[in-house]
């Protein structure tokens, strides 16, 4: 499992850095290790859309927890990405 966070602030902490700590798992800032073949991606508070489309063609699970994001409408503007998850967090 592997947690992509897309900031630092302390919502996306909370739900990626201890969260992932508890797993054993792996964090990255807006971006991805190259191996990520059948991985199980976990997309925290938003998703670089490239990212998303890479570990999609990748055979990767994809999860996205969306925390706050959907209260602010201008933060899911070029959000085509959503089409490539396979569970969104509520």
């Amino acid at each position: 499992m592997i947690f992509v966070k897309q900031n630092n602030l302390a919502s996306a902490q909370l739900r990626a850095d201890q969260i992932a700590q508890k797993l054993n798992a792996p964090v990255y800032l807006n971006d991805l290790p190259e191996k990520i073949d059948g991985e199980t991606i976990v997309f925290v508070k938003g998703a670089d859309p490239d990212l998303v489309i890479r570990a999609s063609t990748s055979g990767c699970k994809i999860i996205y927890d969306p925390i706050d994001t959907f209260a602010y409408p201008d933060r899911q503007k070029g959000q085509h990405c959503y089409y490539f998850v396979d569970r969104v967090i509520p």
